[in-house]
């Protein structure tokens, strides 16, 4: 209770109200007694005054016209209680803390300093929780780790032309596919066209330009799309002769093979050998992603054709079988042609 007089909410004339004392008694009565020498709470002195130089009387009196001195409790200083806890004034709608009129929480979404409040916790909203002991300092929250996610995501992109091979030529859909973050990535074949793979890349740096086999389908954009994006050409040596017949003069920069890795965005590639569409045929594992880029080796409903140059459908069977179906049955396979599938959909070749 406030013995200043500032926050009595009884009658006039019950203890607590600004004409009385602690015992119950008036200013007036409590200066009488007080002049007639009765006895002071705490250490005096014989001429009535209290340890701190300070007379009842005028002590009382100090009360009664609303000076800074307050009426001894017996059980020490004003200045040596403890905090009071805060009124439903300091409080906001909820029951949020308060202080200097705004909501804890709103100011440390504002990034502004909160001084120690009250004697009570609060939880993450602001709102008071058990009330604390004073001197008591606040429990410490442990926050729970967020799970990590992969940064890097697989983006498609799909482009027409021809595919030419012993003398014929035929109309096909390609899918090209970027894995990558906001800052970097890497290209799966640059077939038909460099452009919409250009836009695609949308000036991010591009790690490298793999080359899955050698078919003219999947290399005949790869020299354009190089000059756009200035990145090494990726390509298995055992489909160079494939290579040669659309590029005669120009190699490719790095040769890739059967456990080649190659980083982007934080999750690492690893090159498949698969032999059997062509003899350089290769695929590229991502575990972190659940996928595989597969080329023209597995398609949704079975292995890549074997009818051309250079290609062995037994070769092809024996590479899905002991390098693919191996993977774990979710790993999504993103082909050169056509829908997409998983490993599990396909273990029945």
């Amino acid at each position: 209770m406030n013995t200043h007089g500032s926050g009595g909410t009884g009658p006039a004339d019950s203890p607590g109200s600004p004409d009385h004392d602690r015992s119950g008694a008036t200013v007036e009565e409590a200066v009488e007694t007080a002049e007639a020498g009765s006895q002071v709470d705490g250490p005096h002195t014989p001429d009535g005054h209290t340890a701190s130089g300070e007379s009842r009387v005028e002590r009382i009196r100090d009360a009664e016209t609303g000076s800074a001195g307050a009426v001894d409790s017996g059980v020490g200083d004003a200045a040596t209680q403890p905090e009071p806890r805060p009124s439903p004034a300091d409080m906001g709608s909820g029951g949020a803390q308060r202080i200097d009129g705004a909501r804890v929480s709103d100011r440390v979404a504002a990034g502004e300093p909160v001084p120690d409040g009250p004697p009570f916790d609060t939880d993450s909203e602001g709102n008071p929780g058990t009330p604390r002991a004073p001197g008591v300092e606040r429990p410490t929250r442990a926050h729970a780790p967020r799970p990590e996610e992969p940064v890097a995501r697989i983006e498609h992109v799909s482009t027409s032309g021809t595919f030419s091979l012993d003398g014929g030529t035929w109309d096909v859909d390609n899918n090209v596919w970027l894995i990558g973050d906001d800052t970097e990535v890497l290209v799966v074949d640059a077939p038909h066209d460099a452009m919409p793979i250009v836009e695609a890349v949308a000036g991010r740096r591009v790690v490298a330009i793999v080359c899955t086999h050698g078919h003219n389908d999947h290399i005949n954009a790869v020299l354009d799309l190089q000059a756009a994006v200035d990145a090494p050409i990726w390509l298995n040596p055992a489909d160079r002769m494939l290579w040669d017949q659309l590029h005669p003069t120009v190699a490719p920069d790095r040769e890739i093979g059967d456990g080649t890795t190659v980083e982007v965005a934080g999750v690492t590639l690893t090159a498949i050998h698969t032999p059997g569409h062509s003899p350089g045929s290769t695929c590229l594992y991502a575990p972190e992603l659940d996928a595989v880029f597969s080329g023209d080796t597995l398609f949704a409903g079975g292995p890549g054709a074997t009818g051309r140059s250079y290609s062995s459908h037994d070769t092809i069977v024996e590479s899905i079988r002991t390098r693919l179906l191996t993977l774990p049955a979710q790993t999504v396979v993103h082909t050169g042609h056509g829908d997409t599938t998983t490993i599990g959909a396909e273990s029945d070749i």
